[in-house]
């Protein structure tokens, strides 16, 4: 409640009283946009970004669909690097086999050097990303 102290009232129905009472409204409005926007910017795996996402829309704001856009960027990098680091896994593997193939066999350079590129092509097929 707020207390006017021209009408010495707290129910008073003067333009000032009014104006605080919204002025009030809008920064606890603006104090849960900012909350909002903190959690969506902690929630960086798809469950909890959703779940942070999920809010009344008078509480969203521009600056909270940027931090949800960079989230994203973040989940998506994230997705790339463990992509890739399983890709690197993959490919060492089949160097490896290529390695052990090639020395068990008594092979000119040429012919070594045939396989090699051939086996390194199918290990690179097999690890393409697929769509």
């Amino acid at each position: 409640m707020i207390y006017c102290e021209e009408c010495s009232s707290y129910t008073c129905g003067c333009p000032e009283a009014k104006e605080i009472k919204s002025l009030r409204q809008q920064l606890e409005t603006e104090r849960v946009r900012l909350a909002a926007c903190g959690g969506v910017a902690m929630a960086n795996t798809p469950e909890s970004a959703a779940k942070a996402r999920e809010m009344l829309p008078q509480y969203r704001s521009a600056s909270c669909d940027d931090v949800a856009a960079a989230v994203d960027r973040e989940m998506a990098l994230r997705q790339q690097l463990t992509d890739s680091q399983k890709r690197e896994v993959m490919l060492r593997d089949a160097l490896h086999a290529i390695a052990i193939e090639i020395a068990t066999e008594n092979l000119s350079a040429i012919t070594v050097l045939k396989k090699c590129f051939r086996m390194a092509d199918e290990a690179l097929a097999a690890t393409e990303p697929k769509p």
